[in-house]
């Protein structure tokens, strides 16, 4: 733990910040407070995680309203799996504050996988799980939004698995696996 005295927050003039910037910066970074009054309010330097926005429509050309109807149409399609109950608990070996679901579909697919390609599908999402809530960790699995709820990550080099993060009751529901081409046309459809 930090020595109180350490704690408090170093406030400077815009003025007085400019000719310090790039040490204020690297100290922000090191995780020192620090603030600059403007208008008598304090604006925080603090590192941020950027996630991109726009990421559906560079990486598979989704229109808005592409991903409204895909969001739609997917959350759709695991209401009626619940109420079927044809969504399975994933069972992976970890401690998460969300559960995990797997469709029927992609249960189906996996299964038909070589054991090595299992293995490596069932790393993933337990990588998922495992960070989920963490968003500076995300990148580093290269976790994707597509959509508000709607998520991707890769498995391997080329496929990527399709998730939904549905939060009553918290879960991750994985819903499909495919290359580039085959979730573009997933989104699209």
């Amino acid at each position: 733990m930090r020595h109180p005295a350490a704690m408090s927050m170093l406030t400077l003039t815009p003025t007085s910040a400019r000719g310090n910037l790039s040490k204020l910066l690297r100290r922000a970074l090191k995780g020192d407070d620090i603030g600059i009054v403007v208008d008598g309010k304090i604006v925080a330097l603090r590192p941020v995680q950027v996630e991109s926005t726009d990421y559906a429509l560079r990486a598979y050309g989704a229109t808005p309203a592409d991903l409204e109807r895909f969001e739609q149409r997917i959350h759709g399609q695991i209401k009626t799996a619940r109420k079927a109950g044809k969504l399975h608990e994933f069972t992976g070996d970890i401690e998460a504050l969300v559960r995990a679901r797997i469709t029927d579909e992609l249960l189906e697919i996996i299964r038909a996988k070589p054991k090595r390609e299992r293995l490596q599908i069932g790393d993933a999402i337990n990588r998922v799980l495992s960070t989920w809530g963490q968003p500076h960790v995300h990148s580093g699995i290269d976790i994707r939004r597509l959509t508000p709820s709607i998520f991707e990550c890769r498995v391997g080099l080329d496929d990527r698995l399709a998730f939904v993060f549905v939060v009553t009751p918290p879960e991750l529901v994985f819903f499909f696996l495919g290359n580039h081409d085959q979730i573009r046309k997933l989104i699209r459809t």
